[in-house]
């Protein structure tokens, strides 16, 4: 049999070329360069006799170039996709448009969200520690007890009232007011004392004090000065004047003190009756003699009378006394002199007992001068000082009080970024 194997093997080669030769493909420009891990399966041909499904055909061949190219146009599985990119800017301004470039562009200062430019804010911080950035957040976050002012961690004025029942709280506000009879001194209400001069040229003004000092040659009678001539006296200056005797008597009688100017007054209208209005020297010297010795008696023979008094006129031109340099006559009697010290003083204690003024309703005194009581403004004010010590509204734990308005702690984060959003509502 072994001669036969020679003719068996040449009968098997013609079949395979035979088979070759009748494939349909035949004529065809097919350049096959598959990789090497590429096979083609069963490339037997039933009409060859030989079945590619009953496993009696050759195996598979396995081509070994690197690619197959159909040369007509059309590729192999597993070649990348050429179909060209169309972009999508469909209703948009900005952003991507799905092919790696841009819709467009906003102008500078303008975010793109969602493929719309819209306004970006800036936030403004310059100088500024705290408070609004003007874009939704902070420019920073004061301690815990610390207000921010105008940009500005500062402490808050801390009212200081101990032991005071009014004035000045040293953060502009007020302690305490006192009623209209009292007034505030150094921290207290005390009762007010008004002096009561009404009228009154001297003496006592009811708190301490005195309304007014007389001069030297006078003296205080029921609140008005006067001299202590004599009634002699006046009648002596009258009669050595040029002039008419009853209109040289009232001047000289200014002098004198009250009794003897009443005496004075006495004897001149008796000389009036009897003389007429224009007494002259003989007419006068006839009537003192006669019809008005009465008058002219008292008013030449006066006897001096002080009682108790140890100041003031005798009632005869006189003196019962002189008082100290402190001391002013007040009917009849010494008294020490205080002499209100008002000066530059709008309100407050006068140094005698009594006030220089009081101040008006809506004011109180402090340090001598009328001020306006602090009245708290928080108008516009959520939050922070309301000018007189107190506070207009607090904020919640997550908001900061930045010139009295409650804005959120959103503190801006740029970190890493040369652009873009700030977390805040603002630009980076």
């Amino acid at each position: 049999m072994a001669y036969l194997r020679p003719i068996i093997c040449a009968f098997f080669l013609l079949s395979i070329s035979t088979a070759c030769s009748d494939d349909s493909n035949t004529g065809s420009n097919i350049d096959y360069r598959a990789p090497r891990s590429d096979v083609i399966d069963d490339v037997g041909n039933s009409e060859d006799g030989i079945d590619p499904e009953d496993g009696q055909g050759p195996e598979d061949a396995v081509i070994d170039d690197d690619s197959a190219t159909i040369e007509d146009g059309g590729s192999t599985d597993g070649e990348p996709d050429l179909t060209p990119c169309e972009p999508d800017c469909s209703g948009k301004e900005c952003g991507p448009n799905g092919c790696g470039s841009e819709c467009g562009s906003c102008p500078a200062g303008n975010l793109c969200e969602g493929g719309e430019c819209i306004v970006g804010c800036v936030p403004q911080c310059a100088d500024k520690e705290c408070g609004a950035n003007g874009c939704g957040g902070v420019c920073g976050l004061c301690a815990t007890g610390v207000e921010c002012q105008s940009g500005v961690c500062d402490l808050p004025c801390e009212p200081e009232c101990t032991g005071k029942a009014c004035g000045s709280n040293g953060c502009g506000g007020s302690c305490g007011s006192c009623s209209d009879s009292q007034e505030c001194q150094g921290g207290g209400c005390v009762d007010v004392c008004v002096p009561q001069c009404n009228g009154q040229q001297c003496g006592d003004n009811g708190c301490g004090g005195v309304c007014g000092v007389c001069t030297v040659n006078q003296s205080c009678n029921s609140g008005q000065c006067e001299g202590s001539g004599s009634c002699k006296e006046v009648l002596d200056c009258a009669l050595a004047c040029s002039g008419d005797l009853i209109t040289c008597a009232a001047g000289c009688a200014a002098g004198a003190s009250a009794g003897e100017a009443q005496k004075a007054t006495e004897l001149g209208m008796c000389l009036v009756q009897n003389c007429g209005a224009n007494v002259d020297f003989a007419c006068f010297s006839a009537t003192v003699t006669t019809v008005c010795a009465a008058e002219f008696a008292k008013c030449v023979d006066c006897k001096p009378s002080c009682g108790n008094a140890e100041c003031g006129s005798n009632g005869c031109g006189g003196s019962c006394g002189q008082c100290p340099d402190n001391a002013s006559c007040n009917s009849g009697q010494c008294q020490e002199v205080c002499v209100p010290n008002c000066s530059g003083k709008q309100c407050g204690a006068d140094g005698c007992g009594g006030v220089c003024a009081l101040c008006p309703s809506g004011s109180e005194c402090s340090a001598n001068q009328c001020v306006n009581v602090c009245k708290p403004n928080c108008f516009g004010k959520q939050c922070g000082a309301d000018g007189c010590g107190g506070i207009c509204g607090s904020c919640a734990s997550t908001s900061q009080c930045a010139d009295g308005i409650c804005v959120s702690a959103c503190v801006p984060n740029c970190f890493g970024k040369v652009c873009g959003a700030d977390g805040c509502g603002g630009l980076c």
